[in-house]
């Protein structure tokens, strides 16, 4: 009977120990994990790969976190050179601006936050050809927030700080120092730069040509004409976030060299206009402001940079 009873206990001891054996590689494995998940949206079912990027891998490129070797399991060889063909496409649509002086705001109001006329002289940058879109969201993200998720439409329903975090990992990426432009660089970028032709839509004076606006969803990127500097969407389409916080009175006061805005505040700056919104909305001297934590369909956002 004893003997009946040692061998049970022992028999139980051996499977515990073979149920960890089983387990630990399991939750020992390299960080870079593929995952699966759906979106649950109403023009798909389909399931995506993407790659989460852990913290034991920031300030890494995206070349030294992801195997690109022959056999490599699990589709990870696929995916990781689709995400690092995104990101170098990002990468090669930012547009060179040339410094320079202009006037920034207007000399009347349009129906916008307070902008009178006052100059402004701006260091060279870059700004993104297009607005960051669904596809390169997710390629960094790993997930679409956006309420119209077509790859090619800009990316929505992001609060400003969501535009961060996506700008952090970026950089963690790229090994880059991508932003949010200034709402100075903005204009500046959407009035056409030095090559402007004093035009009250980004690249023309008439809405229909340059700008995405009053209709029912988002617009895949480039669809209309570009302005002077071949950049698009930048009245209409979705209204882009910008670094500075919203003062009303800011322009009385702002410096002239490289204005950054206020040190603090409520609101961030957006501008110019988004699919939903009329004609007015969409011109170039146009202020608007948000609460940074509100994220809608109708917001989305462009990246600066400073240097390459």
């Amino acid at each position: 009977m004893n003997n009946a009873k040692n061998i049970h206990i022992i028999l139980i001891i051996g499977c515990i120990i073979g149920f960890y054996a089983y387990i630990e590689p399991v939750s020992s494995k390299c960080e870079a994990q593929i995952r699966f998940y759906d979106r649950d949206l109403q023009r798909t079912d389909k399931r995506y790969l993407y790659e989460t990027i852990t913290d034991q891998q920031e300030g890494k490129g995206l070349d030294d976190t992801l195997d690109y070797s022959e056999g490599n399991s699990n589709g990870l060889n696929s995916v990781a050179k689709n995400i690092s063909s995104v990101i170098q496409n990002l990468q090669s649509n930012m547009i060179y601006i040339e410094g320079g002086t202009f006037q920034m705001g207007e000399s009347y109001s349009s129906g916008g936050l307070k902008n009178p006329l006052h100059k402004v002289t701006l260091s060279p940058f870059y700004i993104g050809r297009y607005e960051v879109t669904n596809e390169e969201w997710e390629a960094v993200m790993g997930s679409v927030p956006s309420k119209f998720d077509e790859p090619k439409d800009p990316v929505e329903n992001v609060s400003w700080y969501d535009c961060q975090e996506f700008i952090k990992k970026l950089n963690s990426l790229t090994r880059k120092i991508f932003r949010l432009p200034t709402e100075a660089e903005w204009e500046f970028a959407a009035r056409g730069g030095k090559k402007s032709k004093g035009y009250k839509f980004s690249g023309s004076n008439i809405s229909e040509s340059g700008a995405w606006h009053s209709y029912h969803f988002t617009s895949k990127v480039g669809k209309k004409s570009p302005n002077e500097l071949g950049l698009y969407d930048m009245s209409g389409n979705v209204s882009e976030w910008c670094y500075d916080w919203y003062n009303e009175d800011y322009y009385v006061h702002s410096p002239e060299k490289d204005p950054q805005g206020p040190s603090s505040g409520e609101y961030k700056i957006i501008r110019g206009g988004d699919w939903y919104d009329d004609e007015k909305s969409c011109h170039v001297s146009l202020r608007k402001c948000d609460r940074p934590s509100n994220s809608v369909s109708y917001h989305g956002f462009r990246l600066a940079l400073s240097q390459w």
